[in-house]
């Protein structure tokens, strides 16, 4: 199912200028770690499991970095 709405985004990355198809990408690719938690998310609309497992991955991101930049002001 998530596959399925990755593919309907296809059009809208090739419209994208070449970095921000690379962004995008590696967005994608933070859905796929996370496709069996999302295929249990029984929501009508994959898309919202998607933006989910985005988020999450965006978020922990966001930690690391917030404790990296911690550390180093130490």
């Amino acid at each position: 199912m998530v596959e399925m709405e990755m593919e309907k985004w296809k059009e809208f990355r090739r419209a994208l200028r070449v970095e921000d198809q690379k962004a995008f990408d590696e967005l994608i690719n933070k859905v796929r770690l996370h496709v069996s938690a999302a295929g249990h998310a029984t929501r009508p609309n994959p898309f919202e499991a998607m933006l989910l497992s985005m988020l999450l991955e965006q978020q922990k991101t966001l930690t690391r970095l917030q404790a990296e930049l911690a550390e180093l002001k130490k």
